[in-house]
């Protein structure tokens, strides 16, 4: 894996799933893409508020195919059957960027934990093997940062 950060500020964003994975995923979006679109039959009060904000799209159906896909240059793959995970991998046009939450070989990018501290972002990737372990390295970082503040 090469590590990048893009300006998404521009591109249109589709998360499929309306799950906590989507709704985890849509936090750091929100800030950072151009245009998010969530496409589940079911999503969380906190993407709902989303939607009703008119932060993101809500559009109220389940995945029927590739022509969902059309459009976007960035999938996250958040259902809870690994079917339709497997099936929006397999149904992903040329340039378009998946991650699929529930199976890292069928992802071409993985989300890194960041930290903002003092003007820097500090990021920390697992390469998709521990998201839990970089999260939690990420917290271990962030509040030996926070305690070094106060020796200073």
């Amino acid at each position: 894996m090469y590590p990048v950060m893009l300006d998404i500020s521009h591109w249109s964003v589709l998360i499929i799933g309306g799950g906590r994975i989507a709704e985890r995923k849509l936090q750091g979006l929100i800030k950072e893409a151009g245009r998010i679109t969530v496409l589940a039959p079911r999503v969380t009060e906190r993407i709902a508020d989303w939607a009703r904000e008119r932060q993101v799209i809500w559009l109220k159906h389940s995945y029927q195919g590739s022509l969902d896909l059309h459009g976007y240059q960035m999938v996250f793959a958040c259902t809870d059957k690994k079917e339709v995970n497997q099936a929006i991998a397999e149904d992903l046009g040329s340039g378009q960027l998946i991650n699929q939450t529930g199976d890292k070989r069928a992802s071409n990018f993985f989300n890194m934990k960041t930290i903002n501290y003092e003007g820097y972002l500090i990021a920390i990737s697992s390469q998709g093997q521990s998201p839990a372990g970089a999260k939690a390295l990420g917290e271990s970082i962030a509040s030996y940062l926070k305690d070094k503040e106060n020796w200073i």
